[in-house]
């Protein structure tokens, strides 16, 4: 009898060992902390030496008009970024005494990221001051000096996710020239972690989706499979509802198909009271993230009601 008992015991084990081993396999640990980093890099000089660089802009009358920088030949006590060139409001480095010439260029962000970060790496004749969607983010020495167009580089960073917007941001330089020749080359690097927009349906059953704040019940929300993206691939412990994307974690959740078209979608219920939906809101966010790490962000338009 013990025998027997001691062998059902160590079979349960050994199939326990088996099963842990097997779930790593399949869920490897970390695998929920990945996450896709996409990067972007700007560059002076984006051509052959003595044409115009249609990357880089300058203005001489305060922004009215621009123009593309010229690429220059750099002088002998220049140091150059590698993979760069200098460039210039003129093809023989000319320029104002005295006085300060803005330069700009341009990068794409898509509708939805997060975790945005903006390194720039300059060289300039004299000063440079730098500025991310009009507001500034680093400045050289402000002197007639040959450590600021000489290695080592001055690096300037932002992480700071307010001064970077969807669609187009502008990195501005400010190059201060005192006397004689005037230029600058540059290396930026934008890195950021793009958010993937998953259609949502809130109250599937309701095209009006009615929402009642003060209501002590749940609210349904369908994220919807689509030709793009499987809702089975949401990691549910991740996702939150509500007013901005933070407010409330699932308390129930259920994979099916919610829209009829043959795909199995995910169908969530949150605590009203939980969402922060307050009256006169018009629409709710969903945040969260796939068991790869991927984030996501859905919305939908709501309807307050019993607010009276």
């Amino acid at each position: 009898m013990n025998k027997k008992v001691n062998r059902l015991f160590l079979v349960n084990v050994v199939l326990v060992i088996l099963a842990i081993a097997f779930a790593d396999r399949l869920y490897p640990a970390g695998v929920v902390q990945a996450q896709t980093t996409q990067t972007l890099t700007l560059l002076s000089g984006d051509g052959p030496t003595g044409s115009r660089d249609t990357a880089n802009q300058f203005t001489v009358d305060g922004g009215a008009t621009w123009q593309d920088a010229y690429i220059v030949t750099p002088i002998p006590g220049y140091h150059v970024i590698p993979g760069t060139q200098y460039i210039s409001l003129s093809p023989n480095l000319s320029g104002p005494l005295h006085a300060t010439t803005r330069y700009r260029t341009t990068f794409e962000l898509p509708t939805s990221f997060s975790g945005p970060a903006l390194t720039v790496e300059v060289h300039a004749d004299n000063v440079a001051t730098l500025f991310l969607n009009g507001v500034q983010i680093g400045q050289q020495p402000f002197a007639e000096i040959f450590a600021n167009f000489q290695n080592p580089t001055e690096s300037f960073t932002s992480a700071d996710p307010s001064l970077f917007v969807p669609g187009t941001n502008i990195l501005e330089f400010d190059i201060h020239n005192f006397t004689g020749p005037t230029a600058f080359d540059y290396q930026a690097v934008v890195s950021f972690h793009p958010v993937l927009e998953v259609a949502l349906d809130i109250k599937p059953d309701d095209p009006a989706n009615n929402i009642n704040p003060r209501s002590k019940g749940r609210i349904a929300v369908a994220v919807l499979t689509t030709g793009s993206f499987d809702a089975a691939s949401l990691d549910t412990e991740t996702l939150r509802f509500g007013k901005t994307g933070i407010e409330a974690a699932p308390a129930h959740f259920a994979l099916e198909d919610i829209d009829g078209d043959g795909h199995i979608d995910l169908m969530l219920h949150f605590r009203t009271q939980e969402t922060g939906v307050s009256c006169g809101d018009t629409s709710a966010i969903l945040t969260g993230a796939t068991v790869t790490g991927e984030a996501v962000t859905g919305s939908d338009v709501i309807n307050t009601v019993g607010c009276a």
